[in-house]
């Protein structure tokens, strides 16, 4: 009974010890390729460049900037986030070749606190206003009711005109708020987009926990865009940009982006890897480089990649996507 027991005791171990050498083993082999993974990526650099381009955003104004490379949906990423005027970014970008897998920008909870206090102080400074309107009105009376009665018909008349003057500010104060087409500019003008280049989907006035908001949706050729705009100040409250997904095709042609009359109005990183890609005429390539310069006097794509041993090196005009200048070597 007791070799019996022992031996189940013996297997039990050993059963054991070969679940944990499994575990750690897999483990060990996780980041072994993670590590390779990393070390064969764009780079973290890169991911971040990646994520200012395409929010259109210069390094120089990006606060809390904090890249994390990550295993996420059965992929490594970058996960990029950072802050710039008043405007939260996260960006997921992918390590083998730098595309955009996910991206979300809110407004920071401290940008909507300031703007709810500067609204709340004008409201203050307008009922302050009215009062003191009222102790005037209030005073003239007053003084009028002295006067001779051969004047007091023509003073009452005046009175009764500054009173309903008085009640009809009081009236414009309370529904003072932007026009729909104000608030449309607003939005547009922030996601640097051209009206003749969006659809509105939805644009409306709505109640939200007692705030009157302008509820917006449209969507472009790339991206679907939903805002929340204070219809008192034209704040922008709240913003979500997604991208629309795509049937990527190599044998497609890549036509030439027109160019626009907005410095910011840039073509993007992917439609500069588009172009390079079609001119090359190469497919499934490794990107060493796709960032935003500037290059005598111009602002521009600089796109590096390689495909089987040969290095192509671009340059595209940032506003056009018009190639000014490329190159391929061997790579020996």
């Amino acid at each position: 009974m007791k070799e019996v027991l022992g031996k189940h005791k013996k297997l039990i171990i050993s059963s054991a010890c070969v679940i944990v050498s499994l575990i750690i083993i897999v483990i060990i082999a996780f980041f072994a390729t993670a590590s390779f993974a990393e070390s064969s990526s764009i780079g973290k650099q890169n991911a971040e460049n990646f994520a200012f381009v395409d929010a259109g955003i210069d390094p120089i104004e990006a606060k809390k900037l904090k890249t994390e490379f990550e295993f996420k949906n059965g992929q490594f990423i970058y996960d990029v986030e950072f802050e710039s005027n008043g405007t939260e970014y996260e960006y997921w970008i992918k390590a083998s070749n730098g595309s955009i897998i996910k991206k979300e920008a809110d407004v920071s909870d401290e940008f909507v606190n300031q703007k709810e206090q500067e609204n709340n102080n004008q409201v203050v400074e307008n009922e302050v206003k009215n009062e003191l309107s009222e102790n005037i009105e209030k005073n003239t009376t007053e003084n009028n009711n002295n006067t001779e009665s051969s004047n007091s018909k023509t003073n009452n008349n005046t009175n009764s005109n500054t009173s309903n003057k008085t009640e009809s500010s009081k009236e414009t104060n309370t529904t003072n708020i932007i026009s729909l087409d104000s608030a449309k500019i607003e939005v547009l003008t922030d996601a640097k987009v051209s009206a003749s280049k969006c659809t509105f989907t939805k644009a409306k006035l709505e109640l939200d926990d007692g705030i009157q908001i302008y509820d917006m949706e449209f969507h472009t050729a790339d991206n679907e865009y939903e805002y929340e705009v204070d219809a008192k100040t034209g704040a922008i409250l709240n913003k979500e940009i997604e991208p629309i997904k795509k049937n990527k095709s190599t044998s497609s042609p890549t036509t030439t982006a027109k160019p626009s009359n907005n410095n910011s109005s840039y073509i993007g990183v992917d439609k500069a890897k588009s172009i390079a890609l079609n001119h090359a005429g190469v497919s499934n390539v490794t990107f060493e480089k796709a960032k935003l310069d500037r290059e005598n006097g111009k602002t521009v794509y600089e796109i590096e990649f390689y495909k089987d041993r040969m290095e192509y090196s671009y340059e595209i005009d940032a506003l056009t996507g018009k190639i000014l200048d490329y190159d391929k070597d061997y790579d020996d």
